[in-house]
């Protein structure tokens, strides 16, 4: 399995560590799903790439795209230059991340090759 990695957050297919955000990738480089691990537990979550709104599930810390999704995801992550992840945790709190998407392209090829390895 390959991951991506966001500068300063991690994306990766093992358990998250507190805000990682991970598009797995299966065997032959096809995108899987993917996730975020918010830090704290949620009732909502939405990446906005490109002016694309992508509404993530959320189950108690984590923020899942189904395969469909994630595959819209990883595209846009190629030609975006930036992702924000928001949401409303549990308490009602709204909470913001942005990330830059300089050298996503890189990193998603990078990825695909490693998981045919």
């Amino acid at each position: 399995m390959g991951g991506i990695h966001f500068p300063h957050r991690s994306l990766t297919t093992e358990k998250a560590p507190t805000h990682s955000h991970g598009w797995a990738l299966s065997q032959n480089g096809a995108v899987r799903r993917g996730s975020a691990h918010l830090g704290r537990p949620a009732r909502s979550a939405n990446l906005t790439i490109r002016g694309v709104d992508f509404t993530l599930a959320v189950s108690g810390e984590e923020a899942i795209a189904d395969t469909v999704t994630s595959r819209r995801i990883v595209a846009a992550m190629r030609n975006g230059e930036s992702a924000t992840l928001v949401g409303t945790s549990d308490r009602g709190g709204r909470f913001r991340h942005h990330y830059l998407l300089t050298g996503a392209p890189s990193a998603i090829d990078a990825a695909a090759v490693a998981s045919l390895r």
